[in-house]
C-alpha cells in the first residue's frame, strides 16, 4: 500500500535579498557618480571596444550610450579603422601603466589619460579611458606666454622713459635706457642729479604744487594706488626742452618705507605742436559742418524747390512761344529762361555736393559762358572798375558743365574786383590757346600733356605778398575782414580746376596787381550739342496721360505736348489716371508721372499700368530722389526719367524718343 506526499523545506534567503539590494544600490551610486564627473569618462576591454561610458562622453561624441557601447574607441572618436600612432589606451595595455596624450577633437583640447584595469590575479582586463577638456587652461597659459613676451618685448623695446623717483633724497634711483634718446643724458647721470636738474622753473613749481596736495593721500588705498596724469617741460643735454606727458602713482617702498613716484614719461612735443594746428582746424571743422548743412537743407527742400524752378522755366518757355522772335521781350525771355536753367544746374550741383555723387560732364563751348557771366558780372560791379575781355578763341570746347564754367570766372573777378575795392581799376578777362609738351611743366591730370585752354583774370589792385601765395587755395583762407568772405571761393575754384584735369597757376607782387591763369583740357574736332532753345522740338499726335501732385507742373506739361501736337489728358490725383487708363489702356500711348506723390507713388502708378499692358512705354519724372536711378526706373518697368526741372525741349525730345522706341 503506497501513498504520496510532499515534502516541502523553507530556506532563509533574507540575508541574501539584502546583499543584492545593497549591490544595487551601490551600483546606482556608483553609475551616478560616474555619470556626474566632468571628465568623458569610458570603460575599455582589451581590444579597445567601449564596455561603459558616462554622460559627458556621450555628449561629447553626440551620441547614445547604446550606439557608443561595443564599438572601438578610436572609430568613435577619429572615425579610423585602427589605434593611432602613441595611441594612450593601446600603449597602456603594453606598458601595464597610465598613458597620458593631449588630444585636440574640433575645437576643443583635451588630456587623455589611460589607466590599466588588472583582475585578482594582476591580468590585464581593460583599460580606463579619461578625457579632460584642457581648453581653457590652454587658453589661460597661451595668454598668460603671449603677456610674458609682451612684457619682455615693452621692456626690452621701450621708447617711452620708465623711472622711480624717491622723495626723500629727490633723487631717481631708476631711469630706464630710452632717457638717452628723449634727453641726451645717460640713466647714470640722470640718477647722480636731483629732480631739480630735470625740470623746467615752471614744470618744478607745478610738480611741487602736486606733491602738496598728492602726498598726503598715498596709503588711502593700497591695494589700486592713485594714479596721476600731467604735462611737465624736461629739460635736454643741449639747452633745448621737451614737453613730456607723466603717468604717476604716489607709493611707500615696503622695502625702505620712503615714498616714491612711480612714472613714465612719453614725448608729446609734436603734439603740443599740433595743438595750434588743431585749433585752426577746428575752425574749419565749424565751417563745414555749414557746409554739410547746406547740403542737407538742399536735399531736403529740393523737391518743392525744383517743381517752382520747373513753373518758372515752362511758362516762361510757353510765353516765348507766343512772342515774335525778333522782338525785345523775347530777349528777354531767352535771359529768364538762360538764369533759370543756371539755377537748375547750381541745385544739381548742390544736390551732387550733398550726395558726394559723380558729375556728369559734357563737351560745352566756353565763349558763350564768359560772356554771359560778364554780363551778370558788369551789372553787379561798381562803374569804377573797367572790364576788359580779350577772347581770341574761335572754338573753345572743353568737356565740363556750364554752371562749373561759371563758378571759376565768378569767383576770379569777384575776388579781383573786390581787391580794387572802391577806389576801381582794370578787370581784364583773356581766353587763349595753350599747349603743354612731355618736357614742359604743365597739368598732370587725367589729360596730361596736350591742347588746353587758358583762361586769364587779371586785374590792378594791390596784389598778394608771398606769404599769403602760399595759403590762398586753403580752405576758408581769406584776407578779408570778418564777414565779408567765408574762404572758400578760391578752393572751390581750385577743386573745379583739379576735377577737370587743368591747373591754376597766380602771378602777383605787392602794389602790381595779380593774374590768375586757368588750364582746362581743349577737345578737338567735338561737336557740341546746340542750346535746346535753338533746336528743332519734335512733334507728333498721340494720347499722352499726364500725371503730378502739383497742378502747375500739370498745366504745363498739357500746354507744352499739346503745342507739340499731342492729345493729352492730366490729372493730380493718380488713382484717377489709373482708373481711367483701367477703363480703356488702348486710347493712351504714353504715361508720364511724378514719381512722389501723396496719395500714391509713380512706382505704384507703374506697376498697376503695367498689368494691364505690359509694355506700355512709362517716363517717370523726379525733382529729388537718392533711390532713383535710370538702373531703377528700368528695373520698375519704365523707360525714361525725366528730371525736374526740364525744359520743353528735353520733354519733346525724351517724348518722342521713348514713343518711337
Amino acid at each position: 500500500d503506497y501513498s504520496l506526499g510532499v515534502t516541502f523545506t523553507a530556506l532563509d534567503i533574507t540575508d541574501r535579498k539584502r546583499s543584492e539590494a545593497a549591490r544595487q544600490a551601490l551600483a546606482l551610486k556608483w553609475q551616478t557618480t560616474f555619470d556626474a564627473m566632468n571628465d568623458a569618462i569610458a570603460l575599455l576591454d582589451e581590444q579597445s571596444r567601449v564596455v561603459q561610458c558616462n554622460r559627458t562622453m556621450s555628449r561629447l561624441l553626440q551620441k547614445s550610450a547604446p550606439e557608443i557601447i561595443g564599438r572601438a574607441c578610436y572609430d568613435l572618436m577619429l572615425g579610423a579603422g585602427a589605434p593611432i600612432r602613441n595611441c594612450p589606451s593601446e600603449r597602456a595595455l603594453q606598458t601595464r601603466q597610465r598613458e597620458a596624450l593631449s588630444w585636440e577633437i574640433g575645437s576643443r583640447c583635451y588630456e587623455v589619460v589611460a589607466d590599466p584595469i588588472f583582475d585578482p590575479q594582476g591580468q590585464i582586463t581593460g583599460v580606463v579611458l579619461i578625457l579632460t577638456d584642457m581648453t581653457e587652461n590652454k587658453k589661460a597659459a597661451q595668454a598668460l606666454q603671449r603677456s610674458e613676451r609682451l612684457y619682455r618685448l615693452i621692456a626690452e623695446n621701450v621708447t617711452d622713459v620708465v623711472w622711480a623717483l624717491d622723495l626723500e633724497t629727490r633723487r631717481f634711483r631708476y631711469v630706464s635706457p630710452s632717457v638717452k634718446r628723449l634727453r641726451g643724458y645717460t640713466p647714470e647721470e640722470v640718477m647722480a642729479q636731483p629732480v631739480e636738474a630735470a625740470l623746467t622753473p615752471g614744470s618744478l613749481s607745478y610738480l611741487n604744487t602736486l606733491l602738496a596736495e598728492r602726498l598726503p593721500r598715498i596709503g588711502e588705498n593700497e591695494k589700486s594706488p592713485l594714479v596721476f596724469f600731467d604735462e611737465m617741460e624736461q629739460t635736454c643735454r643741449d639747452g633745448s626742452t621737451v614737453w613730456t606727458e607723466v603717468t604717476s602713482r604716489l607709493l611707500i617702498n615696503v622695502e625702505t618705507g620712503h615714498q616714491e613716484i612711480l612714472g613714465v614719461s612719453r614725448d608729446i612735443s609734436a603734439r603740443k605742436k599740433a595743438e595750434e594746428q588743431q585749433k585752426a582746424l577746428e575752425q574749419q571743422l565749424r565751417q563745414a559742418q555749414k557746409l554739410e548743412a547746406i547740403g542737407t537743407l538742399a536735399g531736403g527742400i529740393a523737391h518743392d524747390f525744383n517743381n517752382i524752378l520747373g513753373a518758372v522755366i515752362g511758362f516762361t518757355e510757353l510765353a516765348r512761344m507766343e512772342i515774335p522772335e525778333a522782338s525785345q521781350a523775347r530777349q528777354d525771355l531767352d535771359q529768364v529762361l538762360q538764369a533759370g536753367q543756371r539755377a537748375k544746374e547750381l541745385v544739381r550741383q548742390i544736390l551732387t555736393f550733398s550726395r558726394k555723387g559723380v558729375e556728369t560732364l559734357a563737351a560745352l563751348d566756353m565763349v558763350p559762358i564768359i560772356k554771359e557771366a560778364l554780363k551778370l558780372l558788369r551789372a553787379s560791379l561798381p562803374a569804377t572798375i573797367e572790364i576788359k575781355t580779350r577772347l581770341t578763341v574761335s572754338e573753345a570746347v572743353v568737356k565740363s558743365d556750364p554752371t562749373q564754367i561759371h563758378q571759376i570766372l565768378m569767383n576770379l573777378c569777384t575776388n579781383a574786383a573786390q581787391a580794387m575795392g572802391e577806389e576801381g581799376g582794370t578787370l581784364e578777362v583773356s581766353l587763349a590757346e595753350a599747349v603743354f609738351t612731355p618736357a614742359e611743366p604743365g597739368p598732370q591730370g587725367p589729360a596730361g600733356p596736350g591742347p588746353y585752354l587758358e583762361l586769364t583774370v587779371k586785374d590792378t589792385g594791390p596784389g598778394l605778398s608771398p606769404e599769403i601765395l602760399e595759403h590762398i587755395f586753403e580752405p576758408y583762407f581769406t584776407t578779408k575782414e570778418k564777414g565779408l568772405g567765408t574762404g572758400l571761393g578760391l578752393s572751390v575754384v581750385h577743386g573745379i580746376v583739379q576735377r577737370h584735369g587743368g591747373l591754376i597757376r597766380v602771378q602777383s607782387q605787392p602794389g602790381a596787381g595779380s593774374c590768375f591763369r586757368v588750364f582746362l583740357p581743349r577737345l578737338e574736332d567735338v561737336a557740341v550739342r546746340p542750346a535746346l532753345l535753338q533746336q528743332r522740338m519734335p512733334r507728333g499726335r498721340e494720347h499722352i496721360l499726364a500725371v503730378d501732385d502739383e497742378e502747375t507742373l500739370t498745366e504745363i506739361l498739357r500746354k507744352a505736348l499739346e503745342h507739340l501736337g499731342y492729345r493729352v489728358t492730366t490729372t493730380t490725383d493718380p488713382r484717377e489716371a489709373r482708373a481711367w487708363f483701367g477703363k480703356d489702356p488702348d486710347s493712351f500711348h504714353l504715361l508720364i508721372t511724378d514719381m512722389t506723390m501723396p496719395k500714391m507713388t509713380g512706382d505704384r502708378l507703374v506697376a498697376d499700368v503695367l498689368k494691364v499692358r505690359s509694355h506700355f512705354p512709362i517716363i517717370i519724372c523726379t525733382g529729388y530722389s537718392d533711390q532713383l536711378s535710370e538702373a531703377r526706373v528700368r528695373e520698375i518697368g519704365a523707360r525714361a526719367l525725366l528730371m525736374k526741372p526740364f525744359d520743353i525741349g528735353a520733354l519733346a525730345l525724351l517724348v518722342r524718343e521713348v514713343l518711337d522706341s
